[in-house]
Parts: structure tokens; C-alpha cells; sequence
């Protein structure tokens, strides 16, 4: 077996079309294009009968009428019970589309149904699963300073930076770095001195407007660090968060949670975060996930949590210095903040996913201090023949140079030669004919 980084496919794919503006390339573009190529490949490799990304799922004896197909399932190959002899399958027929049928099965809403099926062993299943979406991740970029909290805008890539002296808004869009003293100078009471005090404070943006939570009162700046609202004045709690595409943020007065938008008054509001298709909710120390037509409970997720960032469609959990990372309310084996040379050792203190750049973490390294790292993982590609590779770099240069307006020259010779030559490998070596297809269509 052959493994490559996609990352290593796209510098090949980079060097090989010999482009000088890849700049004008976005990580979004090469993320599209490089799944464009992907799934045709894959697609046809088990459709010519190439069994190498095939899997298999055995059912016991007692397996019920109806039968949950796998997350992953794309396209089945056959199903049977296992044969003694020689580990083979004695296969199930399929069922007709209508009318009454006495054995065989139907797949409907993703599940297998039989009626009056008879187990004289192991059902087994065997299906090529759906291809995997591929992502790489961005080289990451050190942060100046030793901020404890921060936000990230991702639809104007600004980073906001917060520590107990000030706050720092980083405009990556147009280079500008902008600085806020948040210490206040005050008047001694009884001696008239004047002193200077360092108000404890909470941040949240939303809608390019930085709000700064104290505790008596949420000040509002806008990205330039201009006052834009004057100060709203009460008893708040040290917690704030912003909601996700929504306008406004969460903050909480006197543990009571409420939603503030610049220029209106808080008014009362559950805790929560837009995600996915539906919403992540706070109760004490209960967390949900509900949509119009479904609860999930997903407490487990936050469990022992020393911090957490939401930011859809990952979940980012820290604890004791190690960051764990969910995708759809599943751990993922490359948690984005944590690709490199080992596991990292921090905490994620800010994330908002950016599809234009690749970037939308705020890490804050214990060696090497504050960091902008990519939030997509670097998916390792495997294939026992490295033609697989060949291919897929010599199809993205081709489509990178349409893409800059570039003359392909001869790049549209060299991937088609790549890819008759793996195809004829494939014909010999597949020991069935193509007929590899959603049999059930």
C-alpha cells in the first residue's frame, strides 16, 4: 500500500503545472478541485471492478427483518450468508419493486428489509463505501503576544486578541495590526490620588463589532477600535460567547442567561450556539443538540471540559493541556489544531471556520506560544499502485492552469497517459467483470 498526504499532491500538482500566481488560487478552490478529481477516480476504480476500497459487515444469527446499513455505505456489491465452503457467499436475490415476494430484500431509507428470510448462517453484506472528503491543512502562522482569550471573524478574516492590559485587533485582510488599553484611571475616594486599574473583561464579535463584557457594563468597539455605541451600563457575569451567524451574543447577569445585540436591551434567552443544521444548548451542566425534529444529547462531549470553543462544525475540547477535536459529535483522529510534529501540547482559545483561507484557529502553544493554524485535517490518500498519485497531481495541474487562464500545453497528454495506464492494470488484475454498480437503483 502506497500512501500520500494531500498536501504532497497539491505542491506536486503545484509544481508540475508550473503556475507563478498561486496566489490567486483560494485553499477552497484547491480543496474543490482536488475532490473533483478524487471522486472521479474512485468512482471509476469500483466501477471497473477493482475490489481494493471494497468492505464487509456480518450480521449474526437472530438479525431482525430490518437492517441499518452503515454510515459509509455508497454502493453495494452483493449480500449472502456465509458458505462453509471455502468462505464463499450463497447469495440473496433481490427483492421485485412491488408485489409480493417470499425471500430476497429491499433498501429503503438506507435499510435492508427481508421478509420470511430464512439464516442458516452469518448475513453478510459487502458494499464500496462513500469516498472520503479530502482537505489539507495551512502552514501555520505565529501570533505576537500572550493573549488568554480571543475571537476570530472569519467573513473578514480579522483576529481579535484579548489580555488583561488590551485587547488587539489583527485585520489580516488589509495587514493593519490596532491596539486598546483596557486599564481604566480612577479617583481614590478618600486621599483624591489618581490610580490606574485593570478591569477584569470577557470578549465576543459579532457582526464586526467587538463586545467587551465587564462586570459593570458590556463596552461595543467596531474593528477600527472606535467606540460605536456608548457604554451599556449593569451587573454582568464574566461570560460571554458569540452565537454563531446570528447577530448578538450571549452573556449571562446574575447567572441569568441572556442575548445583548448593540443599541437594545439583554433580554432573557436560553444558552446557546448555532451548529450544523440546528442549535448546541447550555443547561447547567447538561448539553443538547436539537433541530425541529431531534434531541441528541451530548453531554459526554464536554465532560471534564477545562474550555471549550464551538465553532460549526467542530466542537473543540480542552483539557489538561490536550485538545480533542469533534466533527458531527464524533472525536476525529487529526484534530485540526493539532497537526505537525507530534501532538501539540495547548489549548484552543479561538476558532471560526474560514472556507476562502483554511485558517480558523487560535492555538496557544505551551512551547511555542500563540498560533493560526488551518482547522482542516490532512487526509493520508492510500493505493497500491502509485500511478493513483500520478494521476490525480497531473489532473490538478491541469485543472489549476484552466483555472489562471494558462495554456495546458501538453499536461492533458501526460494525465491521460497516467490514467489508460492504471485503467489497463485494472482490467487484467480484477478477477470480476465490470458490473460494479447500486445494483438496488
Amino acid at each position: 500500500m502506497i500512501k500520500r498526504r494531500a498536501s504532497e499532491i497539491i505542491r506536486l500538482a503545484l509544481n508540475i503545472s508550473q503556475t507563478q500566481n498561486t496566489d490567486a488560487l483560494s485553499w477552497r478552490d484547491c480543496i474543490d478541485m482536488l475532490n473533483q478529481s478524487y471522486i472521479r477516480l474512485y468512482s471509476e476504480l469500483n466501477n471497473s471492478g477493482d475490489l481494493y476500497y471494497s468492505k464487509e459487515i456480518d450480521f449474526k444469527n437472530g438479525t431482525s427483518d430490518k437492517i441499518k446499513l452503515p454510515k459509509d455505505f455508497w454502493k453495494l456489491l452483493e449480500i449472502g450468508y456465509r458458505s462453509a465452503i471455502k468462505g464463499g457467499l450463497i447469495p440473496i436475490e433481490r427483492a421485485p419493486n412491488s408485489g409480493q415476494y417470499f425471500s430476497g430484500y429491499k433498501i429503503i431509507n438506507n435499510e435492508l428489509i427481508f421478509d420470511n428470510h430464512f439464516m442458516p448462517g452469518e448475513l453478510v453484506v459487502r458494499y464500496i463505501p462513500q469516498p472520503q472528503t479530502i482537505t489539507f491543512p495551512k502552514a501555520g502562522l505565529q501570533i505576537a503576544g500572550k493573549a488568554v482569550q480571543a475571537a476570530y471573524d472569519s467573513f473578514n478574516d480579522v483576529i481579535v486578541l484579548g489580555n488583561a492590559g488590551n485587547i488587539t485587533v489583527i485585520n489580516r485582510s488589509n495587514g493593519s495590526v490596532l491596539n486598546k488599553d483596557m486599564s481604566e484611571i480612577v479617583t481614590n475616594p478618600i486621599s483624591g490620588d489618581l490610580s490606574v486599574i485593570l478591569s477584569p473583561y470577557v470578549l465576543a464579535v459579532s457582526r464586526e463589532i467587538i463586545y467587551i463584557v465587564k462586570e459593570t457594563g458590556i463596552d461595543m468597539y467596531d474593528f477600527n477600535l472606535n467606540m460605536i455605541t456608548a457604554a451599556y451600563k449593569g451587573n454582568f457575569d464574566l461570560y460571554a460567547h458569540s452565537i454563531g451567524w446570528e447577530e448578538g451574543i450571549i452573556v449571562k447577569m446574575n447567572n441569568v442567561t441572556k442575548k445583548f445585540i448593540a443599541g437594545n436591551e439583554p433580554i432573557d434567552s436560553k444558552d446557546y450556539w448555532n451548529f450544523m443544521d440546528g442549535e448546541v444548548v447550555k443547561s447547567d451542566s447538561s448539553y443538547v443538540f436539537q433541530t425541529e425534529n431531534e434531541v441528541l444529547v451530548i453531554s459526554e462531549i464536554f465532560e471534564n471540559a477545562d474550555s471549550y470553543v464551538i465553532a460549526d462544525p467542530y466542537i473543540y475540547i480542552n483539557r489538561n493541556g490536550s485538545p480533542k477535536v469533534y466533527d458531527n459529535f464524533e472525536p476525529t483522529d487529526l484534530a485540526p489544531a493539532l497537526v505537525g510534529r507530534g501532538t501539540r501540547k495547548g489549548i484552543v482559545i479561538g476558532a471560526e471556520i474560514n472556507n476562502e483561507t483554511g485558517y480558523g484557529v487560535i492555538f496557544k502553544d505551551f512551547f511555542t506560544g500563540l498560533n493560526m493554524v488551518g482547522y482542516a485535517a490532512d487526509t493520508v490518500l492510500n493505493y497500491p499502485n502509485n500511478l493513483f498519485f500520478d494521476w490525480l497531481a497531473a489532473d490538478l495541474a491541469v485543472k489549476f492552469r484552466i483555472a489562471l487562464d494558462i495554456p495546458t500545453n501538453e499536461l492533458p497528454a501526460l494525465a491521460a497517459d497516467y490514467w489508460d495506464t492504471l485503467m489497463k492494470g485494472i482490467s487484467r488484475d480484477a478477477y470480476k467483470s465490470q458490473r460494479i454498480g447500486n445494483v438496488y437503483a
